[in-house]
């Protein structure tokens, strides 16, 4: 089965993992990739490239895909055309696949061309309901993967729970929270939160404050003068892996905008309780894997995960039951049932 993909923007890389085993396990599947020197990184240990060149700007772009793509796909036979709708859609390839990950980014163009896709990959079920009630999209033409968020293999020496809370909270439970850009706003709410549960509960519990690599340390207010300081850890994403603090966190709490799901994901793997933003976004993605609260009712929500076994298992056995449906041998099957599917209707 031959299949032509289109790697053209940073945000594909959820798509390239998906078809990166579909390469390594389904072996009938003849995946070709149009890859541009700019984003080559991508595909460097894959054999079947076609190169494009260095494009000069948009309408450069445009004018090969136009003539020298559809000259590649029509000697191929044309196979499937597979590539992400926030990138260049070109209309006129037939057997055109999209794949959607955020409906936000696509341009009105390109909503055109969603309409006169074969067939469209989503990657969450807000995204599929929105293509549905909004663009009116037929339910039959898409499919939701549940992409699996990129999770980076744990590499420090240190693995095992207790000795990363020796190395980096003396020992001590903690809260995880990772800063980024999106959750500034929320830093200061969130250690305010955190005082009103060390007052309530006197353990202690630390608060471990991860910085991203786009945070910046005066986005943390002074804790000179602060109760707890002695118990906020703030920890350089440079330093250590997200993954390895979250492995062993008593919980997270999750406040970051959407594509910074990955965060919570890791938690779900672990069986460390989440507490995320009550927002619509987060409820659809998570569903009853994660506990919700806005930053007022923050404290409370740390002090039930804390207090009740009940709760703390219940989020648990949610959360892996999330788990199990977002994995990339789910997404990859759901992806080849499609073209598996498809493929009698050529020719």
């Amino acid at each position: 089965m031959k299949i032509v993909v289109n790697i053209d923007t940073q945000r594909e890389k959820e798509l390239f993992l998906i078809l990166k085993h579909i390469i390594n396990n389904y072996k009938h599947a003849d995946i070709n990739f149009f890859t541009s020197p700019k984003h080559a990184a991508f595909t460097e240990h894959i054999k079947a490239k076609i190169a494009t060149p260095y494009f000069i700007n948009n309408l450069h772009k445009r004018i090969w895909y136009l003539f020298v793509g559809q000259n590649i796909l029509t000697k191929l036979g044309n196979p499937p055309f597979l590539q992400a709708a926030s990138a260049m859609v070109y209309k006129s390839y037939s057997n055109l696949f999209l794949f959607v990950s955020s409906v936000n980014e696509l341009s009105k163009s390109t909503l055109v061309t969603l309409q006169k896709a074969t067939h469209i990959f989503t990657t969450e079920d807000f995204v599929t309901d929105l293509l549905i009630k909004k663009y009116s999209i037929p339910q039959a033409n898409i499919t939701t993967t549940y992409y699996q968020p990129i999770l980076m293999p744990i590499s420090e020496a240190i693995t095992n729970t207790n000795q990363i809370k020796d190395t980096y909270c003396d020992g001590a439970d903690y809260f995880f929270c990772e800063i980024n850009s999106s959750v500034t706003p929320f830093v200061l709410p969130i250690i305010k939160a955190f005082s009103q549960f060390k007052k309530w509960q006197k353990s202690s519990i630390k608060l471990v404050l991860y910085l991203d690599a786009d945070a910046k340390k005066n986005d943390i207010p002074s804790l000179l003068s602060y109760k707890y300081k002695a118990d906020v850890v703030c920890i350089d994403s440079k330093s250590v892996q997200a993954e390895l603090l979250i492995k062993a966190a008593f919980g997270v709490m999750y406040f970051s905008a959407y594509r910074m799901q990955h965060i919570a994901h890791i938690a779900f793997n672990n069986n460390v309780p989440v507490i995320a933003h009550a927002t619509s976004l987060n409820k659809s993605i998570f569903k009853q894997a994660a506990y919700y609260c806005t930053v007022d009712s923050l404290a409370t929500a740390m002090q039930q995960i804390y207090k009740d076994d009940v709760l703390y298992n219940s989020l648990n056995h949610a959360a892996s039951i999330v788990a199990a449906q977002y994995t990339i041998e789910n997404a990859a099957h759901k992806i080849m049932t499609i073209f598996n599917n498809y493929m009698p209707k050529q020719n």
